[in-house]
């Protein structure tokens, strides 16, 4: 896999955490088909969003832990972060 990770300064303190960190991660082996949609995760699996890589994130959750909290401004800054990490 190859992983780009970047140190964030947060927008606005989360939990009194004034940064965090966003990964992706892709595999390096050339798929003989389409790779799969792969999970996003909070530090343990989440949900497919469709994507086709990995993403790691601090994410605001709700209770069942089964999805990102699209409502959250966190997580809307933290969605807008990831394009930077292409």
């Amino acid at each position: 896999w190859l992983v780009v990770t970047r140190r964030l300064d947060a927008a606005a303190e989360r939990l009194g955490n004034q940064s965090t960190e966003v990964a992706i991660a892709f595999p390096l082996v050339e798929p003989s088909s389409p790779l799969p949609a792969l999970d996003v995760f909070a530090f343990l699996p989440l949900r497919s969003y469709g994507m086709r890589f990995l993403l790691q994130a601090d994410w605001v959750l709700p209770s069942s832990r089964e999805s990102v909290d699209a409502s959250s401004a966190w997580n809307q800054w933290l969605r807008s972060c990831v394009p930077d990490l292409f």
